[in-house]
């Protein structure tokens, strides 16, 4: 099942992994993504996972697509499928 969410309720509740520094090759994700939003082009929806145990949702697939998208506007809608 599909769900549009607010770019900010994911980025800013903590679902996002851990930070540090970012390789190269995550960069390049990130910088791909970034330039499929210039071209307009569409972007995969995230993969979250249902962490029943904590209680928690995270993101399993897809945080450098949150990453650009944020960088853009935090108040955009994201498509989401929530496993």
């Amino acid at each position: 099942m599909g769900y549009v969410v607010l770019v900010a309720d994911i980025y800013g509740n903590g679902l996002q992994p851990g930070r540090g520094k970012e390789s190269a090759a995550q960069m390049d994700i990130y910088m791909k993504d970034r330039k499929k939003i210039l071209e307009g082009k569409s972007l995969s929806p995230l993969l979250l996972l249902r962490d029943q145990q904590n209680g928690k949702v995270v993101i399993a697939e897809g945080y450098h697509r949150l990453c650009a998208i944020y960088a853009f506007n935090e108040d955009a809608l994201i498509q989401c499928k929530i496993v």
